[in-house]
């Protein structure tokens, strides 16, 4: 009881210190090149009261903004802690009350209108510097409030019955209930002038999307009172004068604000037209050569002309099936962008432009759609980094040189085919342990293609999301050659669907594939004596047929200073196949389900540095009391380790859980699991650039493990059991050079194991640093960011 209170006593005196330490850190501030003896702002501070702290730090962060440049202090952050003002300039009070005529705007334009803003300085003297302290004292008073809102587009007397109609459907349109749900508008929601620029955007693009083709911003308008002029009416009634300065003073207590939405007069005739699409022309081969001959003749094809130059180059249905304006329909803005969208997403077209060209005194918008195709061959010669996480079996830090070959417009039909030929060696080995020949061939079918039974499902899908589906047929080859180890001959086919959908800052890619894929082993030596110490490596290390389906989706979410992502995917194999009865299914076919979850967080934290932050998850069920399907195959199970991994230990030495081995060769040297788990923190910085190279560097944390999930002899505690978690996980810390030469980063990351629970000392597991030298610790080397 003594040692532990006084443990504990010590590590609260050691947090005091590194706090102490801390404090001090982040107060070393140097100001450089300098004026001597003349007033700088050394530091300015704002300060917003009566709100809320989290309104209160959300607004001084948008009023700082708003600073006139030589009172915004501007600091560089040097080895974390270190703050550098250069040059600052000098001190001048016309700066500051312009600063506040700025905040003033912004105050206004979110609907503080009574704010007050006052300043105060103090000049600290530090030798020859004239340090001033700037503080802003920023009185908010209350926010305006929208009190009412009235739509009135249609009260303008009309005597065109046409136009009278039309303003009765902008009124009717702009009252619809799911437009009154989208309104930005609000009873009660703060005013601001800002909110009333986004709700005239909104609705004009309503407008449009609902056949009014030319209306525009300029043809509304927004009238609001804050003053409350309907109660400035004059009356002798000394009881109706009483009710109305007692209303007065309510809204002086409370100030709201009267909105109403307007129409401008209009001259324009056509901007109150609602248009109807007519004729659809297409150049599909438009180039800047041939634009200079005279107009082909027009051929029509499904509702549409086609004016080609060469009609050799696309089959009509590549051109039509991507239109989606049709005759008769009401105009519609969003269709119209699809349609180019859809040309511009496609590789056989280099340029897609969508023009619409209203017929003059009629309510028929004809439309001219311009295609330049593109090169239609290219080929690169590229070096690749390879991050393999659970694939075959070769490491995450595959180098290698590849030459792809692309043809556009396969077939004149605008498919993608590619062509792909490699070779890649491992980096971490310490001689050439891993050499990866592979061939690939892959089709991109530009549209949705099916077969009898599924078109109705696929059709299900929203419209926009549809759209963007695409199909494709692949194949590839693999031989791998692990020195004195095996020879691993890979072959696969899969057919599949994917589609991406983007809403703002949010986008969304989702894909479905079919997969066959047959991996035959040769075993050598090595692999052999394995075998016959340790029999689990004859159920991993086998060949296998897999027959699967894996369905994933990727959720990405980027903003000004942040952006994650959400990765999910899962893989059934042999589920369906598993009721025909052979002897070859029965010893090759895999029959697993398998799920992968990723999520990933970038911060920026400053101009050169960012937070990075990663969690994976997955797991993998074998089914069968088959031997060999004991556990997940080789090729599809996890292992920790390598450079982009758990970075402290090498590639395929972590675990399973807090299984105690020997590493020796001819005994446990190649790690593997059904199941992992891995959590990854790490601040990038940038040191400095040379001849166009930044050299960053890094600190990293790594935490997690792998396990197997039925009980393996070999392994003892290898098993995964939730109340030994936080026994079983593994923690590396490390920091790491990286060379960016924007095409490829390399990347050298040294790292130190901080707990162990499978090392091969007994001693050593899970004490923290155990042995700990300096150089003690794993060099790793790999491509790009390991996450």
């Amino acid at each position: 009881m003594i040692e532990t209170a006084a443990s504990s006593l010590y590590r609260v005196k050691i947090s005091f210190l590194v706090a102490a330490a801390l404090l001090f850190f982040a107060s070393c501030t140097t100001v450089r090149d300098y004026r001597a003896n003349t007033p700088f702002v050394y530091k300015t501070n704002i300060h917003v009261q009566g709100l809320d702290r989290d309104t209160s730090k959300e607004l001084a962060s948008r009023l700082a903004e708003q600073l006139h440049d030589s009172i915004a202090v501007r600091s560089v952050t040097k080895l974390f802690f270190f703050n550098i003002i250069r040059n600052p300039a000098r001190f001048d009070t016309l700066n500051v009350a312009r600063s506040i005529t700025f905040m003033n705007g912004l105050m206004s334009a979110l609907g503080y209108f009574r704010d007050t803003i006052t300043y105060r300085t103090d000049t600290v003297q530090k030798g020859d510097q004239q340090r001033v302290l700037l503080d802003f004292f920023v009185q908010p008073n209350k926010r305006f409030l929208i009190d009412s809102i009235t739509i009135a587009l249609n009260d303008t007397l009309i005597n065109n019955p046409r136009q009278a109609a039309a303003l009765d459907t902008l009124q009717a349109i702009t009252l619809e209930p799911a437009n009154q749900r989208a309104a930005l508008l609000r009873k009660g929601a703060p005013f601001a002038k800002g909110l009333l620029s986004s709700e005239l955007d909104r609705l004009v693009n309503v407008y449009r999307n609902r056949g009014f083709l030319r209306f525009s911003r300029e043809d509304m308008l927004i009238v609001w009172d804050t003053v409350g002029l309907a109660l400035l009416r004059p009356t002798v009634d000394p009881l109706e004068q009483a009710q109305l300065l007692e209303a007065l003073q309510r809204r002086r207590e409370n100030p709201v604000a009267d909105v109403e939405l307007r129409l401008r007069p209009i001259a324009d005739s056509s901007h109150l037209t609602r248009y109807y699409v007519g004729n659809v022309t297409v150049y599909p081969d438009l180039t800047v050569e041939n634009s200079k001959l005279p107009l082909p003749p027009a051929r029509p094809f499904r509702d549409v002309l086609l004016r080609p130059y060469d009609s050799t180059l696309f089959l009509p249905k590549v051109i039509t099936e991507n239109v989606y304006l049709r005759r008769g329909t009401l105009y519609d803005q969003r269709v119209q962008q699809r349609t180019a969208n859809r040309f511009n997403s496609l590789s056989a077209w280099r340029m897609a432009t969508v023009d619409a060209v209203p017929r003059a005194g009629t309510d028929t918008v004809d439309f001219v759609i311009r295609l330049t195709p593109a090169r239609k061959y290219i080929y690169d010669f590229n070096i690749e980094g390879s991050q393999n996480l659970g694939g075959l079996f070769v490491g995450s830090n595959l180098v290698g040189l590849n030459f792809n070959l692309q043809n556009r417009n396969f077939a004149r039909r605008a498919i993608q085919a590619t062509y792909s030929l490699g070779v890649a060696t491992e980096l971490n080995a310490t001689v050439t342990q891993t050499v990866q020949v592979s061939g690939a061939y892959s089709l991109l079918f530009p549209r949705l293609v099916w077969f009898d039974g599924w078109k109705a499902p696929l059709l299900l899908l929203k419209s926009p999301f549809r759209s963007t589906l695409r199909s494709s047929l692949g194949a590839n080859a693999r031989y791998i050659h692990r020195f004195d180890y095996l020879d691993l001959t890979a072959v696969n086919a899969s057919w599949g669907y994917d589609g991406n959908r983007t809403s703002g800052e949010r986008s969304t890619i989702a894909s479905t594939r079919f997969n066959a894929e047959f991996v035959k082993v040769n075993r050598m030596r090595i692999l052999k004596e394995l075998i016959e110490t340790n029999r689990s490596y004859e159920f991993i290390f086998n060949d296998g047929l897999i027959l699967s389906t894996i369905v994933s989706n990727s959720f990405t979410r980027v903003r000004e200073k942040s952006s994650r992502v959400l990765r999910a995917a899962i893989e059934l194999s042999g589920l369906a196949a598993g009721a025909i009865s052979s002897k070859f299914l029965d010893s090759t076919l895999k029959r697993f389900v398998k799920v992968d979850v990723s999520w990933a967080k970038n911060i920026a934290t400053g101009p050169k540095s960012t937070l990075a932050f990663r969690f994976l998850g997955g797991v993998g069920i074998s089914t069968g009391e088959n031997k060999y399907r004991r556990h997940m195959p080789f090729y599809r199970a996890y292992f920790g380790g390598g450079a982009n991994s758990m970075r402290a230990w090498g590639l395929r030495k972590l675990g399973p859980g807090s299984s105690v081995q020997s590493f020796a060769r001819n005994a446990f040297p190649e790690r593997f699991g059904d199941m992992q788990l891995e959590s990854n923190v790490e601040y990038r910085f940038r040191l400095f650039e040379v001849g166009g190279v930044f050299i960053n560097s890094a600190l990293f944390v790594d935490a997690g493990n792998i396990w197997f999930l039925r009980k393996n002899d070999a392994y003892p505690g290898g098993e995964f059991r939730p109340d030994k978690l936080w026994n079983d996980l593994a923690i590396g810390v490390g920091t790491g050079l990286r060379a960016d030469f924007s095409f490829i980063k390399f990347r050298l990351d040294y790292a130190f194991k901080a707990k162990d629970p499978s090392p091969e000392n007994p001693a050593a597991q899970n004490k923290f640093f155990y042995g700990w030298k300096p150089l003690g610790g794993t060099l790793q080397l790999g491509v790009d960011y390991p996450f």
